[in-house]
């Protein structure tokens, strides 16, 4: 199972799991009308808005986290799966390239619904969803905890004073 909040899915969802029948997707959030017309695809499940927690079951569930937002500054949802270890596909808008790196999962163009095919089918392999996801897990321990981050605010803080002292 995979999923996503729904955000920039529009018409390209219902295409992809159109030609991915043998992956079940698994969507949370709200559901506008052209979500709808995916009711009927047998391998789309609906669930609409949910809490955090029953979120991050779904995370628990899942073997791949797939963001197709049109736009995105710093995605949320995309660390929340990385922080569960999930291989991620995700376009190439705001910071997802800086998120996952080349160890994350795999960057698509946005819109583009045969690089989304061609990602599932790489990650078909359990072996290398297994490496991503030991990566996902690290980076994020490592770069996106509240201790690394104020580290990070602290130096940028500290390169500024130095600089204001010379």
């Amino acid at each position: 199972d995979m999923f996503k909040r729904l955000k920039g899915v529009r018409g390209n969802l219902p295409k992809v799991a159109k030609r991915l029948p043998e992956v079940h997707f698994t969507l949370i959030g709200p559901v506008n009308r052209k979500i709808q017309e995916m009711e009927g695809l047998p391998n789309v499940l609906l669930v609409g808005e949910q809490k955090t927690e029953k979120v991050f079951e779904y995370y628990q569930t899942a073997d791949v986290y797939l963001f197709p937002s049109y736009t995105e500054g710093f995605s949320l949802s995309l660390l929340e799966a990385m922080a569960c270890g999930l291989p991620c596909i995700a376009t190439d808008v705001g910071a997802n390239r800086d998120m996952l790196e080349e160890k994350g999962g795999i960057i698509v163009p946005a819109k583009n619904v045969d690089a989304i095919v061609d990602a599932f089918k790489k990650l078909e392999d359990r072996n290398v969803r297994k490496d991503i996801s030991s990566w996902n897990i690290e980076k994020v321990k490592n770069n996106y905890t509240r201790t690394s981050v104020l580290d990070e605010i602290m130096d940028i803080y500290k390169r500024i004073v130095y600089k204001q002292q010379i």
